[in-house]
């Protein structure tokens, strides 16, 4: 099946920064390249770009360095009215006349193997109660039979909404569908306003449900799902009591353990964020400290050691698409167990 993803909006809602679907997530991976990852390899995949965005950006040299030539990169020349004229244009373009899936680049969700058919795919608010401004996305009604009878943009009329993924039996049906909907002069034509416009004309839309969906919708929605940050904490004096070079209570020893703090950043970690240990602890003593953070739960962490017992100073860059602050401290009084009081995270 051919997979359409279109990026040639003006990314209104990401201020300040490179087109959203170049931004990189806390593991270093394009917008673009989570939305596209479960398609490749399994389908052919197409991404629409705007002329400016390559000019400005190098959009095409980008996504070439990402996906090399198992994608298809599509410039349009300029801007669209809307996601409906640039799905015709690409359309155009391409020549395809198979089914396909139009799919958005600002979100991720999983579902079952591609199906003929026309299709929406959808989750409910139910299952995502923290959804952020749930009246901006399109909503469906369905029969028992999950046929769809109404869709509806920016307006909750029901518990099901459209997660960005919208299958057509052909390209004929689509672009039909665009030409007589232009006729009635509206402003911005939505994937939901062709959609509502096959389906008075008899033709029928099932749903998929999705799972697992995550929508970066807005540069808030961004920045909450990248909120797992790098920890770097000290050893001896934060997560267990000091230890020291020399006598009875050295490296070697088991210490006793500051519980609370360790308990503080085993949650972080659960939530996502990298955990660093930094130790002036020689690194001869590597392997009684890594027994030590495995024992602990730490196992996965990375460890840096022979570090100056000293003051330790963080170094880090802000931008729009990492605002300041981006670099934090926190100083605790040794063998001190509060850490919950003082890592709000």
């Amino acid at each position: 099946m051919d997979i359409i993803i279109p990026c040639a909006g003006q990314s209104t809602r990401f201020p300040n920064m490179r087109p959203k679907y170049l931004l990189c997530d806390y593991k270093g991976r394009s917008m673009i390249q989570l939305a596209a990852e479960p398609y490749l390899y399994k389908h052919t995949v197409h991404i629409s770009i705007l002329h400016e965005h390559d000019e400005k950006y190098q959009a095409v040299n980008q996504l070439k360095s990402m996906f090399g030539n198992i994608v298809n990169i599509v410039v349009l020349p300029k801007a669209t009215s809307g996601p409906a004229e640039t799905i015709d244009q690409t359309l155009s373009q391409l020549q395809l006349s198979r089914q396909f899936l139009v799919k958005d680049c600002d979100n991720i969700f999983n579902h079952a193997d591609l199906a003929p058919g026309n299709n929406i795919f959808v989750d409910t608010l139910t299952a995502n109660p923290n959804i952020q401004n749930p009246s901006n996305k399109s909503y469906v009604s369905t029969n028992d039979w999950g046929i769809v009878n109404t869709i509806v943009e920016k307006k909750i009329t029901s518990d099901i909404f459209c997660v960005g993924g919208y299958q057509f039996i052909s390209t004929d049906i689509f672009k039909e569908a665009y030409n007589d909907t232009k006729l009635s002069r509206i402003q911005e034509i939505y994937i939901s306003s062709i959609i509502d416009h096959l389906i008075t004309c008899g033709e029928i839309f099932s749903i998929v449900p999705v799972t697992d969906y995550i929508d970066f919708g807005t540069f808030e929605d961004w920045k909450k799902y990248n909120d797992k940050p790098t920890i770097f904490c000290d050893i001896d004096g934060s997560i267990v009591e000091n230890q020291s070079l020399h006598g009875s209570n050295n490296y070697e020893t088991w210490p006793r353990i500051l519980d609370n703090n360790v308990a503080t950043l085993l949650r972080a970690k659960k939530r996502g964020a990298q955990i660093v240990f930094t130790t002036s602890r020689p690194s001869r003593f590597e392997s009684a400290t890594r027994n030590l953070l495995t024992r602990l739960g730490f196992g996965d962490c990375q460890l840096l050691m022979d570090m100056h017992h000293a003051q330790r100073i963080l170094i880090n860059d802000y931008a729009p698409s990492n605002p300041w602050p981006s670099a934090l401290a926190i100083n605790i009084k040794r063998n001190d167990d509060s850490l919950d009081q003082l890592l709000k995270y």
